[in-house]
Parts: C-alpha cells; structure tokens; sequence
C-alpha cells in the first residue's frame, strides 16, 4: 500500500470511530449511526482544506452511578455532540 492510501485509510477509520461516538450519544436516534456513515461513505464528511475536520463526533466522559445498594460505578458517557 502506498503512503497516500494509508493515509486514507486511516482517515476513513478516524471517521468511522467518530460516527460511533456520535451514535452513542444521540441513543434517542436509532438511525444516527447509519445517517453518519452514509455521510462518511459519501464524503460529505472528511477533512477541510484549512486543516480542521467536518465529522460526526462526541467525547468520551466517565460518569460515576450508584446502583441500589449503594455500591457506586462509573460508565462512559458521550457528550459534545458535533455535526459536520
């Protein structure tokens, strides 16, 4: 493979990571997932020319809950939900 195509490659896997994220956050859309990935393979989404990137994305929080007992737990939370 070709320095260019790995670099593709890696773009496409950054995004499709991303649209995850933003899949997870927005759990009251079941069709979020497939709407950003269809975006992704369509390259509606994808780096800009100033450097900077158009794509689905949310960032990761960890979010302490407490079950009945009372024994406390954390889970991860998405949150920052970005749209291109």
């Amino acid at each position: 493979m070709t320095e260019i195509q790995d670099v593709v490659q890696n773009q496409h896997k950054r995004f499709v990571e991303s649209a995850k994220r933003y899949a997870l956050a927005d759990k009251s859309d079941p069709f979020a997932f497939a709407r950003a990935m269809t975006h992704v393979n369509n390259k509606i989404v994808g780096s800009l020319q100033n450097g900077e990137d158009s794509i689905y994305n949310a960032e990761p929080f960890q979010e302490e809950r407490v079950t009945i007992t009372g024994k406390a737990y954390f889970v991860t939370v998405y949150r920052n939900i970005t749209r291109p």
